[in-house]
């Protein structure tokens, strides 16, 4: 016996009742979700920002270059200016840095606007430079840097929302140990 569904169906021969019946949609809950808080968003948003200008800058100072980085996506102002510079005098000194730099504790501390209204933000963290080593590029050998300096340290961190997204602005050591 031909059944109306086999012969006009794709061929498949197993037991399709299931398909043929409509399927319900889950029970809806009694209360819609809610809206992130934009200020929570905001937040997200700058410390993803901030975690992708580490990654950028890291492959800039690692070539001695910018070039085929991402970091003007992540910086600017004065943050890229500095990256620019200074992968340009490791570049003409035979320099670049190896290793990783560990950010962690990255926290917004402040969120705000901008006398022109745009959102900005400060992030803290812990930068621990102790594995990042500056070396030769001819010789691969680490410079020797000074005993004294600060290996784990606070850097703050100013962030902008540009029309194009979140922005490092200004990156710089507080100055103490973490």
């Amino acid at each position: 016996m031909l059944t109306l569904g086999s012969a006009c169906g794709n061929g498949d021969t197993s037991d399709s009742s299931e398909g043929n019946t409509p399927k319900s949609s889950p029970p809806s809950s009694s209360q819609p979700a809610k809206p992130k808080d934009p200020g929570q968003v905001a937040k997200e948003q700058a410390l993803v920002t901030y975690e992708k200008y580490w990654s950028e800058m890291k492959r800039a100072y690692a070539q001695s270059s910018t070039e085929g980085t991402d970091i003007e996506k992540y910086a600017g102002g004065l943050a890229l200016v500095r990256v620019q510079q200074d992968t340009k005098g490791l570049k003409s000194d035979g320099q670049a840095f190896m290793g990783d730099p560990v950010v962690s504790n990255s926290t917004v501390t402040r969120l705000g606007k901008t006398q022109k209204g745009a959102a900005n933000a400060t992030i803290s963290s812990c930068i621990d430079v102790s594995g990042w080593d500056l070396v030769n590029v001819a010789t691969q050998k680490k410079e020797v840097m000074p005993t004294d300096r600060l290996t784990k340290y606070v850097n703050v961190t100013s962030l902008e929302q540009w029309p194009d997204g979140w922005k490092v602005i200004e990156n710089k050591q507080a100055g103490s140990s973490c």
